[in-house]
């Protein structure tokens, strides 16, 4: 049986320590966070036959899948290039809870204390940034706890 709670606490950890320098210079990584993520729950899936771990995640993607089918089948209000990548928006913050929700993984106290520590440096970065209009709330663990979770 593959264990990935711990494989999940160490791309929270990795998404923390990616968003510090991520503020100007590169834009996508709280996305291969997500995708990290998403593609762990994949993988569980597959190797510890956890379908049923992830059923919440599993129906929102469908609903939403069905919904961007729906929009470039029938509903001719916008181009299929915006469709799809409204969809790839509205799916960002449903993966990282929905999956974290399914693995429901361990945080020890050391876990704990490294996470507490990434987010409140990631947050002071995004704080100070602030000042020059970058958005703050682009925080990964913002997206998955909201932003007093650890303190």
């Amino acid at each position: 049986m593959l264990r990935i709670d711990r494989l999940c606490i160490y791309v929270i950890i990795f998404g923390l320590i990616s968003l510090i320098p991520s503020i100007d210079r590169i834009k996508f990584l709280d996305e291969l966070s997500v995708m990290a993520l998403g593609c762990i729950a994949f993988i569980d899936c597959i190797f510890n036959n956890a379908w049923r771990k992830y059923s919440a995640l599993w129906i929102v993607m469908a609903i939403l899948a069905f919904y961007a089918i729906y929009s470039i089948a029938y509903v001719n209000n916008n181009v299929p290039e915006a469709i799809l990548t409204d969809w790839v928006i509205e799916q960002k913050p449903y993966i990282p809870l929905l999956v974290l929700l399914g693995i429901g993984p361990k945080l020890n106290h050391v876990d704990r204390r490294n996470i507490n520590l990434l987010d409140k440096r990631s947050n002071m970065c995004y704080s100070t940034s602030w000042r020059v209009n970058i958005d703050k709330t682009n925080s990964f663990s913002y997206h998955i706890w909201g932003e007093y979770y650890f303190y």
